[in-house]
């Protein structure tokens, strides 16, 4: 008989659009809008949209830092530089 064991130390390797919603603090339409774009590659188990961690972590802190970029041009521009 196997006992019976938890397995959640271990890590997340899918989730839903809810899941990454909450992992990055990003509005579901965000999510979809780059799953759109082709942008966040996903996998579809029925009608279910699975997304990897990986590849969620690795787009929106891309889209961060982007961001980031684009508003401190947008600041430069303002000052006249």
């Amino acid at each position: 008989m196997v006992a019976e064991q938890k397995v959640s130390h271990l890590p997340i390797v899918r989730t839903g659009v809810a899941g990454v919603v909450r992992m990055h603090g990003v509005s579901a339409s965000t999510v979809w809008r780059a799953i759109r774009a082709g942008k966040l590659p996903v996998s579809r188990v029925g009608r279910r949209v699975l997304i990897s961690a990986a590849d969620a972590e690795q787009y929106f802190s891309g889209a961060a830092s982007a961001a980031a970029g684009r508003t401190k041009v947008r600041a430069a521009k303002r000052r006249g530089k």
